[in-house]
């Protein structure tokens, strides 16, 4: 049974996400299948920023259950064609390999990473609207780190393309390969701002016209892989929930 975060965060939030534990054992006898193959597809990484700050120096029980609560939020946001392999402390670690139209595929991810926006934003925007409603009833409201610092938190995407392998160690399945690298280097750039979506140009090069102009290029130096071209567009939670409600 999971918990839900700390009261004083969420005890008025609307969302309550449970997550079965048959959704998680799903995902990991699909990627099962997996292994000892190759596969092309999408790495997707989904990274909540503030993450570090909120666990470092805050509560950590009530840091512990807020990131619980929005994680719980982004897993069951996951979509049929996407696998999560793993939940790496502040970052989701998705991938996907059909549709095989790369086209396809990368519209497939870009609705993905909507609908994990969306859940993100909800989940927080719940648990700070709970707050807001105690402060108005006159009711105590917890005033450690954690729980005062949850408007903080923001979310950035890496997208990449490319072939990666699987391989088991234990009972845990495993992407390898220099795509797998190459993507979470990426989480460490130059992009302004903590909430945006990152592509590769491997990644890019099968979206639109229309919707690849969207991106501003970029170039990224990573030790081993020298210069690897991006494109970046900000991510505005806000607006994006409001327009999906238009």
């Amino acid at each position: 049974m999971h918990t839900h975060p700390n009261p004083d965060a969420t005890e008025t939030a609307t969302i309550q996400p449970h997550p079965d534990t048959h959704i998680w054992l799903q995902h990991i006898a699909r990627q099962e299948a997996f292994v000892g193959t190759t596969q092309r597809g999408v790495i997707l990484l989904g990274d909540i920023s503030g993450y570090t700050g909120l666990i470092t120096r805050t509560e950590l029980t009530h840091a512990r259950e807020i990131m619980q609560f929005i994680f719980e939020a982004i897993f069951e946001s996951t979509g049929k064609q996407f696998l999560v392999n793993e939940i790496e402390g502040d970052a989701i670690f998705a991938y996907c390999v059909e549709p095989s139209d790369p086209a396809l595929l990368l519209a497939e991810t870009l609705k993905q990473v909507n609908d994990y926006g969306h859940a993100f934003y909800h989940a927080r925007q719940a648990m700070v609207e709970g707050r807001m409603m105690k402060q108005q009833a006159a009711e105590e409201v917890c005033s450690c780190g954690a729980c005062s610092n949850i408007g903080g938190l923001s979310f950035k995407f890496i997208i990449h393309y490319g072939e990666f392998g699987f391989t088991q160690v234990g009972p845990f399945v495993k992407l390898v390969g220099s795509s797998v690298i190459v993507a979470h280097r990426l989480l460490k750039n130059s992009v302004p701002g903590n909430s945006y979506v990152l592509l590769t140009n491997e990644a890019l090069e099968h979206l639109p016209a229309d919707t690849r102009s969207q991106f501003t290029p970029l170039l990224e130096k990573i030790e081993h892989f020298g210069d690897v071209a991006i494109g970046y567009r900000t991510l505005d939670l806000r607006a994006e929930d409001a327009q999906n409600h238009a």
